[in-house]
């Protein structure tokens, strides 16, 4: 949010980048609140190996927004996984992202047979990853993200 109000000053327009910003705080002030204990979710960004995002990462921060408990909390950014490692965090949800690496249908079947029971989905990586002002979009997508797997 302060890079969008830099930029604005920068470029003589800081009404307009006031403006997004309201509109971005106003978005995520807007998220209803979680029913009972969040998700636990994996958010993973790459196979072969397979890679998470832990905490410090700009992901982890919209999966806490979006009223997810990251299983990878404990770990610091992005950190390799075997499929021990992904059975042993137990999530109740894998988020399989489209950026950097372009998880398929072939893979949520894949930890689903690694994880019976988990919900595996396809997500749209630049919900969680991008910035700026394409975070006008990122709270409805979050609160769909929230619906669908409710």
């Amino acid at each position: 949010m302060a890079e969008i109000r830099d930029v604005g000053e920068l470029v003589n327009a800081e009404a307009a980048a006031d403006s997004l910003d309201a509109e971005i705080a106003a978005g995520f002030a807007a998220l209803p609140a979680v029913a009972g204990p969040p998700p636990r979710a994996l958010y993973l960004i790459w196979r072969r190996p397979w890679m998470g995002a832990g905490v410090g990462t700009f992901i982890h921060e919209m999966l806490t927004v979006g009223g997810f408990e990251n299983t990878l909390a404990d770990r610091p950014r992005y950190p390799e996984l075997t499929t021990a490692d992904i059975e042993a965090l137990r999530p109740n949800v894998v988020l399989l992202s489209s950026e950097p690496y372009p998880f398929r249908q072939k893979h949520v079947a894949e930890l689903r047979a690694l994880c019976p029971g988990v919900r595996a989905e396809l997500v749209d990586g630049e919900p969680f990853s991008w910035y700026g002002s394409r975070l006008r979009h990122t709270p409805w997508y979050l609160r769909a993200l929230r619906a669908r797997l409710s």
